[in-house]
């Protein structure tokens, strides 16, 4: 696989793979701070209610997260079992995706999430690297 999809034959080659592109997680942003411009943004706060809506091809989970400053509209569509289970109801996140607009309200669709600790409270101290994907 690394031959044929990425290219890389030698060691060299190996040490010389670099990303092309980094993700700033070091900044947790508040939710009055979202403007239709922002793309991308990192949130920390505690989840409120999830649930299930639709059925069928047409089901989604949609779920809350909330900081001191508002809230906003998680929503998945594909993996929704495996996300119920992990999601607590008040239990403090940190979440990152792309933000959207749905009816003049923001949200974040199949955001990354995970337990917040103590340490990750104001954003992570390291940038993350994106190497390109293989098929």
């Amino acid at each position: 696989m690394l031959r044929k999809e990425l290219g890389i034959f030698t060691f060299n080659d190996l040490l010389n793979h670099f990303p092309y592109r980094h993700i700033d997680k070091t900044q947790v942003a508040k939710i009055k701070d979202i403007t239709p411009q922002t793309e991308f943004i990192q949130i920390a706060g505690r989840l409120g209610g999830a649930s299930v809506q639709g059925e069928r091809k047409g089901k989604r989970l949609t779920a809350y997260i909330e900081d001191e400053t508002g809230a906003i509209e998680l929503v998945w569509f594909q993996g929704i079992n495996w996300v119920q289970k992990i999601l607590k109801e008040g239990a403090r996140y940190l979440v990152y995706g792309r933000v959207s607009f749905f009816i003049g309200r923001p949200q974040i669709t199949h955001p990354e999430i995970e337990l917040l600790d103590a340490e990750e409270a104001r954003g992570k101290n390291f940038l993350e690297p994106v190497y390109p994907a293989t098929i």
